[in-house]
């Protein structure tokens, strides 16, 4: 096609007929956008008179709206001139910048829904929820991510967002599934929730939901998992199993495997259900077992727009080791940033480092700072805890008894390997055999293949450091020291016991 210079050109020489095309062809084209604008302005309109008293998803905001402006504006970015900002702001701000827009687009809604839930919110848990605990409450999105950090509340906010969704009619109790990785957390979900809310809804750990469907829709029970969430998946998918649930809850999704995912995306396309996942991708741990980090990491590319909401407070320890398990971990440039800050002031000294010259001598070591740890605590109620930590089982002291006992009336004393300890908590936490070498910590026997060095080994570390509410304790080889210890010495203030 020739251009408008090229025409106007040929019409010098003489081609009137060219002219009047031109003339006609700009005519055209000024109808067409008076028309399109005059059609925009329509979808403004729509836009204003949009409920405000219920939440309005993204998924059919984008069908009915983003995509339509979007593609006229792009088509032709000319029809701009034809629309007046103060007359339409929500067409420019969609085609400017669509999730700003999105983002408070609600903005009404939630300032209604923090009122009338107020009481709700302060009550529900023995403390006042959180702002950003709130937002994701009440925030109601086809997809849902919320990145909950060490000791930020998540269970909260899942039973609290369950809660809610009873309240407001969104479902009932027999539409709500929750599904756990393990049987401890699910049976700690089926107490908060009976405790908390008194409702009797659908908790499962993943084993046990696949096996039921895999029950339900064929004659013969698979005895190999892996085997039996594809027969789950494959029952879900050619409806021999008919979910009944419209909401979804997923615990520890960092944890999250292909086949579980599948399970997941199985069960929400089936019945259009609407999904909640909490998660903290720096606690990622279980690569071993099958979890693959990318899910939780580019979750919208997996299940389309998403809501993401960031829990920013812990209420587990205090601001130093936020600060410094939060730098450690963001060493890393693929995990997702998030600005943890803690409800208590650092106001004492939190990290102390012992050195070690023989492993052979560690149980002593242990001994040792727990009566330093006595000589610093006085005597209350309920009984402080101490969590002994290792990288391997087989470095579970061989006093742990003897320990347990003698200081009996003072701590709870229990040993875990750090991939135990997930989701546990103490007052003191005593991390051991902190050196480099075949099971040191960094592991050597870790068989790693991220880009970034150690990635997997820096989270669990990371969920070692996050287990402590008051003070962390280092046994470290004073020769060959964990690169982990080296790189905390030198950002952070750590006392040196001997």
């Amino acid at each position: 096609m020739l251009e408008i210079s090229a025409l106007l050109t040929l019409s010098l020489l003489g081609s009137v007929p060219i002219i009047k095309k031109i003339q006609k062809a700009k005519s055209i084209k000024h109808q067409e956008r008076l028309e399109l604008s005059a059609y925009l302005l329509g979808i403004q309109k729509e836009i204003e008179e949009l409920p405000t008293e219920i939440y309005l998803q993204k998924s059919w905001l984008y069908e009915n709206f983003i995509n339509e402006i979007t593609e006229i504006i792009q088509n032709d970015k000319a029809i701009l001139r034809y629309l007046d900002r103060e007359l339409a702001p929500d067409i420019f701000e969609i085609y400017e910048n669509k999730k700003h827009w999105l983002r408070y687009i609600n903005y009404e809604f939630f300032e209604d829904e923090l009122k009338n839930y107020e009481n709700y919110f302060n009550n529900i848990e023995s403390n006042p929820l959180t702002p950003m605990q709130r937002l994701a409450i009440i925030t109601h999105e086809e997809n849902n991510l919320i990145l909950a950090g060490a000791g930020s509340g998540k269970t909260s906010v899942i039973l609290a967002k369950v809660g809610y969704i009873l309240k407001k009619g969104y479902a009932t109790q027999d539409e709500i599934l929750v599904l756990a990785f393990n049987k401890k957390a699910q049976q700690e979900l089926e107490e908060r929730f009976k405790n908390r809310l008194n409702v009797n809804i659908t908790i499962k750990t993943f084993h046990a939901f696949g096996n039921n469907i895999v029950k339900k829709s064929s004659e013969k029970e698979s005895q190999n998992f892996d085997e039996m969430i594809t027969k789950a998946t494959q029952a879900i998918e050619t409806e021999q199993y008919l979910s009944p649930y419209r909401y979804l809850f997923i615990d520890e999704f960092q944890d999250i495997s292909e086949d579980r995912n599948r399970l997941i995306l199985a069960l929400k396309k089936q019945n259009d259900a609407n999904i909640t996942v909490v998660g903290d991708d720096w606690q990622s741990i279980n690569k071993f077992a099958g979890s693959n980090i990318d899910i939780i990491q580019n979750f919208e590319a997996y299940y389309g727009s998403t809501a993401t909401i960031k829990l920013d407070y812990t209420f587990r320890f205090n601001q130093e080791i936020a600060e410094a398990s939060q730098n450690f971990i963001l060493k890393n440039p693929a995990q997702i940033h998030k600005n943890i800050k803690s409800i208590k002031n650092s106001k004492n000294q939190s990290f102390y480092l012992y050195w070690y010259t023989s492993s052979k001598n560690m149980d002593k070591y242990i001994e040792q700072i727990i009566k330093l740890i006595n000589s610093k605590t006085t005597n209350e109620t309920p009984k402080k805890s101490i969590m002994i930590l290792s990288r391997y089982n087989f470095y579970e002291p061989k006093n742990l008894t003897y320990l347990q006992n003698t200081f009996l009336e003072l701590f709870d004393i229990s040993f875990h390997t750090i991939h135990g300890s997930k989701g546990l908590e103490a007052d003191y936490v005593i991390i051991t055999h902190l050196e480099n070498g075949k099971f040191g910590f960094p592991s050597e026997q870790s068989k790693e293949t991220d880009e970034f060095l150690y990635a997997e080994e820096r989270r669990l570390f990371y969920v070692a450091l996050t287990r402590a509410k008051e003070k962390i304790f280092f046994i470290s080889h004073s020769k060959q020291p964990s690169s982990f210890i080296d790189e905390l010495k030198e950002e952070n203030n750590i006392y040196i016991l001997n």
